[in-house]
């Protein structure tokens, strides 16, 4: 779960949880706009989907090689 790989970055729970809300609001929140809005707007909320994913997958690599030391 991303919560325990957070956690083992050196996250405590409250702090992982609490990131985890906050991803969850920004994809959610553009994903509720997609509908309203025109393409180029479309595309912004797209690369704003892909940064976040971004983030998760770099926190993810954090966590992989905090596990190997």
């Amino acid at each position: 779960h991303l919560s325990h790989r957070l956690v083992r970055t050196g996250m405590s729970q409250r702090r992982a949880v609490c990131l985890i809300y906050l991803l969850t609001f920004c994809l959610g929140s553009g994903a509720l706009l997609l509908r309203s809005l025109k393409m180029s707007g479309a595309v912004l909320i797209i690369f704003q989907a892909l940064g976040i994913i971004t983030i998760m997958l770099v926190l993810e690599q954090a966590s992989v090689k905090n596990n190997k030391r």
